[in-house]
């Protein structure tokens, strides 16, 4: 029996704990390992033996075979194909509140702006962001194995509310028709233009992605012209001095320095290390959306048991509702 043996190794070393452990004992020996290390269980595959233990509200302790769950026949290492975050997965785990993020833009916004918060308990959040698993299928697992899970979504689409409703999962959505894309693109032109492009540029990484060919050319027109007056293909430049270049540009033709329909590239370009840095910015400016304010302050409030785990839809003015069918 071994207590935490993850104690002062490294995450690399933690990974090889199990593989040293059962090399050291035969194979008909039985090793009970209590961990709190998502790096511990991470070699094993499909959770096989792996036993969560937890104190329930009246304080009993309960013990659930993470192993042994499967909802609708999607076990463990089916999710894990599926999620884009290993370690994050392995990480909710030992959490006893899980929000399920819809996306990439959500996985990377919020716990970037909960970071930021110093008054925010970001420490007993875990998310999961869940990529191809699907909302439903990725929340039904956690729920079979006894956490407490919130998905955090758009409000654009009525069939997965309804569905989510449907399966009694508890969810906090924007409001009506709105995406993430919306709330974001709204935030940043109420920045001057400048500042816009700054921010946007930095977020995307001159090189890579950026060139005159593909939709820079329609929707930043500055940019596509900074590409061809350098002759620049998939070439770095420092952020700064190709803001100052766009600059001289927008200023030479009458160009905006930031793009002309922001909405369609963030739509375009929606990596979680993009939307972490757009919130970084965001945060940094004091142009925090609202909404998004709202989404972090419910979350703690189901934290702090003042309010119920439910089924939630803001509205356009950032009052919080029940959510109706």
């Amino acid at each position: 029996m071994l207590e935490e043996p993850e104690q002062n190794l490294e995450p690399q070393m933690q990974r090889s704990c199990v593989k040293f452990l059962r090399a050291l004992c035969s194979n008909n020996a039985q090793i009970i390992i209590a961990t709190h290390s998502p790096y511990v269980l991470s070699p094993i595959i499909d959770l096989k033996g792996v036993q969560r233990l937890v104190k329930s509200h009246k304080g009993e302790l309960t013990c659930v075979d993470l192993g042994a769950i499967s909802p609708d026949g999607w076990d463990f290492l089916q999710l894990r194909k599926k999620v884009p975050h290993d370690m994050e997965l392995l990480e909710a785990l030992f959490a006893p509140f899980v929000v399920i993020w819809e996306g990439d833009s959500e996985a990377g916004l919020y716990p970037t702006l909960m970071r930021q918060l110093a008054d925010y308990p970001s420490e007993w959040l875990a998310g999961v962001n869940a990529g191809d698993a699907g909302l439903d299928r990725i929340c039904l697992w956690f729920k079979q194995a006894g956490y407490e899970t919130v998905v955090v979504l758009d409000g654009d689409s009525k069939n997965t509310l309804s569905r989510l409703s449907a399966e009694k999962i508890a969810f906090l959505a924007l409001p009506s028709g709105k995406k993430i894309e919306h709330i974001v693109s709204d935030a940043l032109l109420g920045l001057e233009d400048a500042a816009t492009a700054k921010l946007l540029l930095s977020a995307i990484g001159f090189s890579g992605k950026i060139n005159w060919r593909n939709e820079f050319k329609a929707i930043w027109p500055a940019l596509a012209e900074l590409f061809r007056k350098k002759e620049l293909e998939r070439r770095s430049m420092p952020t700064d001095i190709a803001i100052a270049e766009i600059a001289e540009i927008a200023s030479q033709k009458s160009l905006k320095q930031s793009p002309s329909d922001i909405r369609r590239l963030l739509e375009t370009n929606k990596g979680r290390r993009f939307y972490e840095s757009i919130a970084f910015s965001l945060h940094k400016e004091g142009k925090v959306p609202v909404i998004c304010s709202k989404i972090l302050d419910a979350l703690r409030e189901i934290w702090n048991n003042q309010r119920p785990l439910g089924q939630y839809q803001f509205d356009e003015e950032g009052n919080i509702h029940t959510y109706v069918t």
